[in-house]
């Protein structure tokens, strides 16, 4: 298998680290260290008028549908000049909506994530760290046309600065036919929601976050109900390989 970079991936990388070593300076760095939002909005547009945050996204939802490979190599640039942008969590998210929500539901939310007018990110873990089903405990409840979620998360990344959650739940009892987890897209600022801020060593901005009775529509259900478990999944592998490469 030949991994060597082929011309368009090095035109990828090049331009991505000409851009950051302009306007990503250490100074700027460790300035979003105490910042509130943690992120410069300025750096955030530009990053989208390079098309960044759609670059794997479908030409349909205003993206530039590129190999996932070349949203990995951006990464490497951004964890390279340790820009403190909320990408990873956006992007990550984003991708597993394009692949797994209704037509409707992507129209309604990857647009302004192209266009980086919309910050994303997701929320698996609680107290039982391990990246399994059984993990999950936060409980979504049917209520007519709405689910009511009670829980905790933790480690929600830019949570404080997200527009919208894709929070995994659980909405049955495990059984032999599926794992009864569901996910549900929240916007960030639903009544209800609380959130404080964890300190990490990176100084990344991590969030614990309670939901107490919160409303969440049912259009606002991802994928089946109760079939939610191998979409999580997929969110967890993606994610991690895109944090490898941002590590790298």
């Amino acid at each position: 298998m030949d991994t060597t970079l082929d011309e368009d991936e090095v035109m990828v990388r090049d331009s991505a680290r000409r851009f950051l070593e302009a306007e990503c300076p250490t100074s700027l760095v460790r300035e979003m260290e105490k910042d509130e939002k943690g992120y410069p909005p300025d750096l955030w547009r530009q990053a989208a008028e390079l098309g960044w945050q759609g670059l794997a996204l479908p030409e349909e939802y205003g993206g530039s549908e590129m190999p996932l490979t070349y949203l990995g190599l951006v990464l490497q640039e951004v964890g390279r000049a340790l820009a403190p942008l909320p990408l990873l969590s956006t992007v990550a998210t984003a991708s597993v909506l394009a692949k797994n929500a209704s037509n409707e539901q992507c129209q309604s939310v990857l647009p302004a994530v192209a266009s980086g007018e919309s910050i994303l990110t997701w929320a698996f873990t609680e107290q039982d760290p391990r990246m399994l089903p059984q993990s999950v405990q936060a409980q979504a409840v049917a209520d007519g046309d709405d689910f009511v979620l009670n829980g905790t998360k933790l480690f929600v990344d830019n949570f404080s600065v997200a527009d919208q959650c894709l929070v995994v739940c659980r909405t049955a009892a495990a059984s032999e036919a599926n794992e009864g987890l569901s996910l549900f897209l929240m916007d960030c600022d639903s009544p209800g929601v609380s959130h404080r801020d964890l300190v990490t060593l990176a100084k990344d901005k991590h969030s614990e976050v309670t939901f107490r009775d919160v409303r969440i529509p049912r259009t606002r259900l991802i994928g089946d109900l109760n079939e939610g478990a191998p979409i999580a999944e997929h969110l967890i592998e993606l994610a991690t390989a895109l944090l490898c490469s941002q590590m790298l």
